[in-house]
């Protein structure tokens, strides 16, 4: 297969990190329909009941820099096989399990193989792609929208057709086959340039000896630490948009299944509803990354989760269920740039310094999510069970934080330093490296005389 920077051969690439994130966040969207089963199988509070599927994207989150750098060492597909197993394998025992404290455990083992899974994929993707960079990570990531549509359906029928007391781990030992079905593939599609050719991951197409890099960003001649590039500005304003958004992202998600029960809803259309979300994000991240490729992308992501904050506000007011697709299509639409956008922004800001470190890059961005993936949806759960008042008013204060996290995260982009101070910044920071490296090879020669 051709290695070339945005051949045809990359696609086969995206469709493996679309299956993959059908397998790993279809699952992680999905949850919401669990809650009220499991508080009820488990006799735990709704804040409670939220917390294996915060711990499992938590986990997720938190391993994502370790999962890229895992995945830029060993470069074998074989990895990603790993991480297929490991997810199916949770979810299976997360179907058996007794106790509360076994389901957290097998939630923590899928939060691994969807560590290994999903953010690598879209880490390998980078290194595929540069000026269709973006469109490539939409249609790798609308695999999401495609998961949470198809499990929302599943789970709802597996869970209706199912006489038995616990539907609900009936439908999970189902979702762990089809996780399998989708995850295996994909991990034998998902491979690094530098499998199919030595030197392509750090080559032009056209056999040129100068590393790949990103238009007006300086090509990289040295080996430059992860945590240093870390440190620069663009970097840090990435990862702390990422951690004051992961707050207020998964509210919505999660708790809509159990507010659509709460207006008294039929189980056909809560999972309709749910389903919405996955549809209209699906289309919504591939449109608005290849808009991105076009223009800016760190606007896009500030345009996208305003309209996503303003829209929380309106969810608790509403009655009917279509009042209710029509938000979820809206919300989901918009709600997909908060995980499409960040890894092109930074694999785009950083080609020309990451080096053979661009996979755990790219993939590292999802690394600021663990905090609010452990605690924003757990809290959130605690605001609706102390708000002794209406439905509306319960769910407002999920709406109210939702839309505070998002504000926060917008408000921080605008740290985003311009092309022309990134660009020196990068500049600065390969001087730097390259007078050390020229002065310790200097002391080595001086080193070996006698």
């Amino acid at each position: 297969m051709s290695s070339a920077v945005d051949a045809p051969a990359g696609y086969v690439v995206v469709a493996g990190a679309f299956l993959a994130h059908v397998a790993c966040l279809g699952t992680l969207y999905t949850f919401t329909l669990y809650l009220l089963p499991i508080q009820t199988t488990f006799n735990v509070s709704l804040g409670a009941a939220a917390l294996p599927g915060s711990l499992a994207t938590a986990v997720m989150a938190g391993g994502a820099l370790w999962a890229g750098a895992m995945h830029d060492h060993f470069r074998s597909r074989w990895v990603f096989l790993l991480g297929a197993l490991l997810l199916s394998a949770g979810l299976w025992a997360a179907s058996a399990c007794e106790s509360f404290a076994l389901l957290l455990a097998s939630f923590l083992l899928v939060g691994v193989g969807q560590c290994i899974l999903a953010p690598g994929s879209i880490g390998v993707l980078q290194q595929w792609f540069d000026k269709r960079r973006g469109l490539a990570s939409g249609l790798a990531l609308a695999g999401s929208g495609g998961g949470h549509f198809i499990f929302a359906h599943a789970i709802a029928d597996a869970m209706e057709s199912d006489a038995g007391a616990e539907p609900w781990r009936g439908a999970m030992r189902k979702q762990a086959a089809f996780c399998l079905l989708c995850s295996v593939p994909a991990a034998l599609m998902l491979r690094h340039r530098a499998e199919e050719e030595p030197e392509a991951a750090a080559t032009e197409p056209g056999g040129a000896s100068e590393p790949v890099a990103a238009a007006g960003v300086a090509k990289p001649t040295v080996d430059i630490p992860l945590r240093r590039i870390l440190r620069m500005r663009a970097a840090q304003v990435v990862y702390a948009s990422k951690l004051v958004g992961s707050f207020g992202y998964g509210n919505v998600f999660v708790y809509m299944a159990p507010f659509c029960v709460a207006r008294g809803l039929e189980a056909s259309e809560t999972a309709w509803i749910v389903s919405c979300f996955g549809l209209s994000s699906m289309l919504g991240r591939v449109v608005l990354s290849a808009l991105a490729d076009r223009g800016d992308r760190v606007q896009v992501l500030q345009v996208s989760m305003a309209l996503c904050a303003a829209s929380a506000l309106l969810w608790p007011f509403m009655e009917a269920p279509w009042q209710l697709a029509i938000f979820a299509c809206f919300f989901g639409s918009f709600a997909g740039a908060f995980i499409a956008m960040p890894p092109p922004i930074m694999a785009e800001s950083f080609s020309g310094v990451a080096g053979n470190r661009l996979s755990a890059l790219a993939g590292g961005v999802f690394t600021p999510d663990v905090f609010g993936s452990l605690f924003g949806a757990p809290l959130a759960g605690l605001a609706v069970e102390a708000c002794a008042c209406s439905i509306t008013g319960r769910y407002f204060s999920v709406a109210s934080l939702t839309c505070g996290f998002f504000a926060l995260h917008v408000l921080v982009l605008t740290r985003f330093p311009s092309p022309e101070d990134h660009k020196a910044e990068c500049d600065a920071l390969l001087l730097e490296f390259s007078t050390a490296d020229v002065a310790g090879k200097l002391e080595e020669k001086k080193a070996e005389r006698p």
